[in-house]
């Protein structure tokens, strides 16, 4: 927003209805010269007071970057892209890293960006799921993200109801149960974790946090503060290898918070990076 333009603008207009008004009872007259200054100067404060508001809602609304690696998954990514668009949470950055498919992957990336200006698109030769993330931590600008597979979809309220349990609890990762399609939503009970019972229930794959990528939302900063990144060299659990890394930089007492409600979905039997 520019507030010159902006009060010039709201200037020219009283301007007009001034005139407008005198010319409807007969006769011109022409603003005062004191009258000009004191509309814009009421313009001015309005302005001001306008542009504060929506500089603090922006302060307070946090952008999410959602980090989509993909490669050959033409078949599944417009029901994963959508369901990161009809998300409740709306204040997203859409990283979509294209790892050199061969299908019609890259072009459905491309249309979505040409509709969606919340998606920034990279196409690169194929070097893994891992280099594919990688890059997309690279190019992140928000300040929490979270990663989804191509072949792989999210609830419409899978980012709200992560950040809101983020913020309540004061941890620095939230995390989500996981379904395969059509299977039940599971409870709304959270649990909190320390960081050393956090590492440990990476291991529990039956009442854990487990260690897949996959329904869960981290804090941007710290992954970049302590440059964090999957090992491209690590043929498996490259996943666990990360979120290793991750809780042990973290800070806030209680580290994660767990909530039962199955909000990830992947297709059982599907190829994608998270199985």
């Amino acid at each position: 927003l520019n507030l010159t333009n902006i009060c010039t603008f709201f200037l020219k207009v009283v301007e007009v209805q001034e005139k407008h008004k005198l010319l409807q009872d007969g006769f011109y007259i022409s603003v005062k010269k004191e009258n000009r200054y004191a509309a814009y100067l009421f313009y001015t404060k309005a302005c001001i007071r306008i542009m504060g508001v929506i500089i603090n809602n922006r302060e307070e609304k946090m952008k999410v970057s959602v980090i989509i690696p993909i490669y050959n998954a033409q078949k599944y990514l417009a029901r994963c892209l959508d369901s990161v668009i009809n998300q409740t949470e709306s204040d997203l950055e859409i990283i979509l890293v294209d790892d050199g498919s061969t299908d019609g992957s890259g072009r459905i990336c491309d249309a979505y960006a040409e509709k969606d200006g919340r998606f920034c698109v990279l196409h690169k030769e194929n070097g893994g799921v891992s280099s594919a993330r990688n890059s997309g931590i690279d190019m992140m600008s928000g300040e929490y993200c979270c990663f989804v597979d191509s072949d792989d979809y999210i609830s419409e309220n899978y980012i709200s109801i992560l950040l809101n349990n983020l913020k309540s609890y004061r941890c620095d990762i939230s995390v989500c149960g996981l379904s395969r399609t059509g299977a039940d939503e599971g409870s709304n009970r959270v649990s909190v974790l320390r960081r050393s019972d956090a590492q440990l229930s990476l291991f529990n794959e039956k009442d854990g946090i487990k260690g897949y990528i996959g329904g869960k939302l981290f804090k941007a900063d710290i992954i970049k503060k302590n440059n964090i990144k999957f090992d491209e060299d690590q043929a498996l659990a490259e996943d666990l290898l990360f979120l290793f890394d991750y809780i042990a930089c973290c800070k806030s007492k209680n580290t994660v918070c767990v909530s039962g409600s199955r909000l990830y979905f992947y297709e059982n039997g599907s190829a994608g990076a998270l199985k």
